[in-house]
């Protein structure tokens, strides 16, 4: 096996090819070992470094001893319980053939990318930690170089930090020659994050499963940090359904002369009331129909609000890696979970939409530059909306103090080929919500009628668009709840106004 010169090290093999992509290109340099390197477990360059890979965590930490072991598996809980651990020790994930463990002599067997990964770290005289740059992608390699003997902050050899967010080539050639240390306070606090995190994970896990399963003789029993939270909440909202009543109410309509529709709003002070529910509805029908009645023998009803008020809605914020997912289902039919598979499968095999794990719907300022390249390839695709695609125009994602360790996800100006349905189906909402951002605001009219008729108070609204703006291109599919008009409604006495037409709905 080589001693690298330079050890570069990625969480997942497709970021292996893309970072091998982008250092070739960089500094000049081959691959001498294309034809083994995936039975290798490395590239090799002809600079003499070495880019190698991760299958996430390659290491797990070991919560009980032995003894812990065998008295948990006797269920002597109250041996061991509570176990307090300070510092974990790691031992290597074993490889698993057919869904189990491979074991000889009675003990797992690591995998082969395992030993390959410490040789490495052993022999390299430099490493580059070019992994995931949020909390968990920085644990996964620190913990990785100390169980290999190695101090992940630089005190025994050198040790860099990429901070590696795009596989784009070029964004790649850009960023490699800038490296930061591993030892960085921010990586270090990351780093710091995660491990807490894999502490209470496995100190409330542990502890209040064991607990559990002393208490109910139940030895499947198990609780977590984060699932026991989940199970309450979707049980509370079960019980919730289930002690659910339906109820009818009732809500007259008003026809104007020229066909307006008011309806009925509310009555004041009647929250409570005989005849009206705790919300001021109507439940009683023959107070709806004496209502109904009265403004059919001719009761004059007078507005109280006559105006047309404009409002905006700004283009919507590029997707999280859950607004994606939730979005594509309601508009294709597809479950999540396929929405998720179709982005992942364009960010790791197409490479034509950026990191698909990101939970920010922003973007950095410095990559709004880069948009006349990006718009220009979705002009292959969507001629018409990438022309009317203003570039000058920035939108409220690009914003730099809302970018954490990911930014949204966009296409990166790789049009896939050869894409499923269901890829298609995921590009296309990704590609029309990013060029949305260089499109002006959706602008219209909100026209307001408010009118009493005794004590009651009917209300009619209709928008009048005066300007598509971005819904030139996404339409009116998935708009905002945050959508609001652009002013409240003001009170305006008015003149009188006789109902044409009146019925219940």
């Amino acid at each position: 096996m080589v001693a690298p010169k330079k050890l570069w090290v990625v969480e997942k093999p497709n970021m292996a090819t893309a970072l091998v992509a982008g250092l070739t290109k960089a500094f000049g340099a081959k691959v001498t070992n294309q034809g083994t390197a995936r039975t290798d477990g490395y590239y090799e360059l002809s600079n003499g470094d070495v880019v190698s890979y991760f299958f996430g965590h390659m290491i797990e930490p070991v919560f009980l001893n032995e003894a812990q072991k065998a008295a948990k598996k006797e269920e002597f809980f109250a041996k061991i319980l509570p176990v307090r651990v300070n510092d974990f020790e790691y031992s290597p994930k074993p490889d698993v053939k057919d869904g189990k463990p491979k074991m000889r002599d009675g003990k797992p067997v690591p995998p082969a990318q395992y030993r390959t990964l410490i040789k490495l770290f052993k022999s390299a005289k430099e490493i580059v930690n070019a992994g995931d740059i949020d909390r968990e992608g920085q644990l996964i390699v620190d913990e990785m170089l100390e169980h290999a003997g190695i101090d992940p902050l630089g005190g025994t050899k050198p040790v860099w930090r990429l901070p590696l967010v795009s596989n784009k080539e070029d964004d790649i050639v850009k960023i490699v020659g800038a490296l930061e240390r591993n030892g960085d306070p921010k990586w270090v606090r990351r780093r710091l994050a995660a491990l807490a995190r894999q502490h209470c994970d496995a100190a409330t896990g542990y502890n209040a499963s064991m607990a559990y399963q002393a208490v109910t003789g139940y030895n499947r029993m198990s609780l977590g940090r984060v699932q026991t939270p989940v199970l309450y909440l979707v049980v509370k909202r079960d019980e919730e359904i289930d002690k659910f009543k339906p109820s009818n109410y009732f809500v007259p309509v008003v026809t104007l002369p020229d066909g307006t529709e008011m309806r009925w709003f509310k009555r004041a002070g009647s929250e409570g009331m005989p005849g009206f529910d705790s919300q001021g509805r109507i439940i009683d029908e023959r107070i709806a129909r004496e209502m109904v009645d009265k403004i059919s023998r001719g009761l004059q009803g007078t507005i109280s609000v006559c105006d047309s008020k404009a409002g905006k809605v700004e283009p919507p914020l590029p997707f999280s890696a859950a607004t994606l997912a939730s979005t594509v289902a309601k508009r294709t039919g597809m479950t999540p979970k396929e929405a998720e598979r179709a982005a992942q499968s364009l960010y790791e095999r197409h490479k034509a939409i950026s990191y698909v794990g990101t939970d920010c719907q922003f973007l950095p300022q410095s990559m709004h530059t880069d948009a006349n390249q990006t718009l220009a390839a979705l002009a292959r695709l969507y001629p018409q909306a990438a022309a009317g695609a203003n570039p000058m125009l920035k939108s409220k994602a690009w914003n730099d103090s809302k970018v954490d360790e990911h930014y949204a996800i966009i296409p990166t100006g790789k049009l896939p080929t050869s894409a499923t349905a269901e890829e298609k189906a995921v590009f296309d909402t990704v590609s029309k919500r990013f060029m949305a951002q260089f499109y002006p605001a959706h602008e219209f009219l909100r026209h307001s009628l408010a009118a009493l008729f005794g004590q009651d108070e009917f209300r009619a609204s209709r928008r009048e668009v005066t300007r598509l703006g971005w819904k030139e291109v996404e339409g009116d599919q998935e708009l905002s709840s945050r959508d609001a008009d652009a002013a409240d409604e003001a009170e305006n006495d008015g003149d009188a106004d006789r109902a044409s037409g009146e019925r219940m709905r």
